[in-house]
């Protein structure tokens, strides 16, 4: 009996010992900095997301959340806290969300923690006819402008979306680019806007544009129902010059965009690097 007795007290000091070193121990360590993309909320009529970003136990990170291509500024996060990037006001449509690891511990990292697409429908369904146009236009830099418009369903009502004739025009700002047809390089000048001679022929590369006026007509189209979607690049032999690209719903203007050209200077910029500076702006 007494055996027993000196037994049973030394098992339970060892039963509580390994209870203790349970404790101790770190619970759900993260050995490496995470993101996650939550589902799309709505507030009101708009769309929201949130990314929640993790750094490790032990380091502490920067990250920078773009949605839609599109972020703020960089979010610093210490070692084992995490911290919530809101996105809030998202329109109806398709949205990409992205969450880079730009540095750890101090050293550059520049890796995608996390990318994904989330689908924004917020709005209320319209009752009886209406349109939905929406577009969006962009510079190349090589003299060069891309548009994109919509005209997508609101909240499912497909059958009271009406057509809307979309119209894309350009207004040149510089002289035409201009240069030999051929190609040939004849000692004239080539680049826009800078005063110099025309090639060998003694006419612009394109001369329908440079007779078109100070405005003149891209594409039209129509979207409705069942096309409900349009992307277009134009080209610098398209457009002829520096200028302003503009995109039309009926007599409203969409979105327009100065469409010029990069080019990188031999100076330095306030980061040390080359700056790059937009000649047509």
């Amino acid at each position: 009996m007494d055996r027993w007795n000196r037994t049973l007290p030394l098992a339970a000091m060892a039963l509580a010992l390994a209870a203790s070193t349970t404790l101790i121990g770190p619970a759900g360590a993260a050995e490496t900095a995470t993101a996650t993309v939550s589902e799309v909320t709505c507030v009101e009529e708009d769309g929201q997301v949130t990314v929640t970003l993790a750094a490790s136990d032990t380091t502490a990170a920067t990250f920078l959340v773009l949605v839609g291509g599109e972020g703020g500024e960089e979010t610093e996060v210490a070692a084992g806290q995490t911290q919530d990037v809101v996105t809030s006001g998202l329109p109806d449509g398709d949205v990409s969300v992205e969450a880079i690891l730009l540095t750890e511990g101090g050293e550059e990292v520049g890796e995608t923690l996390a990318l994904e697409g989330r689908a924004v429908a917020c709005d209320v369904a319209p009752e009886g006819p209406y349109s939905n146009a929406r577009g969006e236009a962009m510079d190349g830099c090589e003299g060069t402008g891309w548009v994109s418009a919509s005209n997508r369903p609101i909240a499912g009502n497909v059958e009271d979306l009406q057509p809307v004739t979309f119209r894309v025009t350009f207004t040149p700002t510089d002289d035409p680019i201009v240069g030999p047809p051929d190609g040939e390089d004849t000692g004239g000048s080539e680049e826009p806007g800078d005063g110099g001679e025309p090639g060998s022929d003694g006419e612009t590369a394109f001369p329908e544009r440079a007779a078109a006026g100070p405005e003149f007509e891209l594409a039209t189209f129509v979207l409705d129902a069942t096309n409900q979607t349009y992307d277009r690049s134009f080209t610098a032999e398209e457009l002829g010059s520096t200028g302003d690209l503009v995109l039309w719903a009926g007599d409203e203007i969409i979105a327009s965009a100065h469409v010029g050209y990069c080019v990188v200077l031999a100076v330095e910029s306030g980061g040390g690097g080359p700056a790059v500076v937009n000649t047509g702006a």
